[in-house]
């Protein structure tokens, strides 16, 4: 069964409608191009910020996904102090347990007590928390819960800001001592917006397929996009 973009938009707007409030189609659309991503390993994790939708509504949209052949793989889902995150088991725990041998993750360190941000080196701190993370993760996937929770007592020390850029898979996330408060540097500081886009169109697809997906997976060297 091939999901057409009304049927995606009709699901989401009536999966993930918390008071009434539905979703605009463009968003329907992201979501699930968002959530295809994960299942296909591009990244490990989405943050789901549309809108207020509960971790149970998201597992029922994503059980429609997976009926409808949208999504193959057992995705889950973690919430943390009210935020929800959609995981792609497999690829997290690759994805944690490459940190812990790579160490290649830098960190920004933005305390209020520096005037810029600084890059520094990969600290214990946020080694341990990615071990008790991958454990956790290993401990609760072997239940089979569909939605997972991070209780307070686990996150109540850790950076969460450095802990969900992990989660999303940035190459960098931001770092600050919060033993010594949670200001940062960057209070002052004019947000900037930037926009990618792709080489590439897309004819005669009401939606973005899955091959389009696993291309933009691959390697510059394996992608014939890049040779032209």
């Amino acid at each position: 069964m091939v999901a057409s973009s009304e049927m995606l938009i009709s699901a989401a707007q009536k999966l993930l409608c918390p008071r009434k409030k539905r979703l605009s189609p463009s968003t329907c659309l992201d979501v699930t191009v968002q959530i295809m991503a994960v299942d296909l390993g591009v990244k490990p994790a989405l943050l789901y910020d549309s809108n207020a939708a509960s971790p149970e509504q998201l597992q029922v949209y994503l059980r429609s996904l997976q009926e409808s052949g949208v999504v193959t793989n057992p995705l889950r889902i973690l919430s943390i102090d009210e935020n929800a995150f959609i995981f792609n088991p497999a690829t997290i725990e690759s994805h944690l347990d490459d940190l812990l041998q790579s160490k290649s993750l830098l960190l920004i360190d933005i305390c209020p007590s520096i005037k810029q941000p600084v890059l520094v080196g990969f600290e214990k701190t946020t080694e341990d928390m990615i071990k008790t993370l991958s454990e956790f993760f290993m401990s609760e996937l072997e239940k089979g819960s569909s939605v997972i929770v991070l209780g307070e007592e686990l996150y109540n020390d850790w950076n969460l800001c450095t802990l969900f850029g992990i989660l999303l898979g940035y190459p960098a996330s931001y770092w600050f001592d919060q033993t010594k408060g949670f200001g940062n540097c960057l209070c002052m500081t004019p947000l900037v917006v930037s926009s990618e886009s792709q080489p590439f169109r897309l004819q005669g697809f009401p939606f973005i397929p899955k091959n389009i997906l696993q291309i933009q997976k691959q390697s510059p060297l394996q992608n014939p996009l890049y040779l032209h």
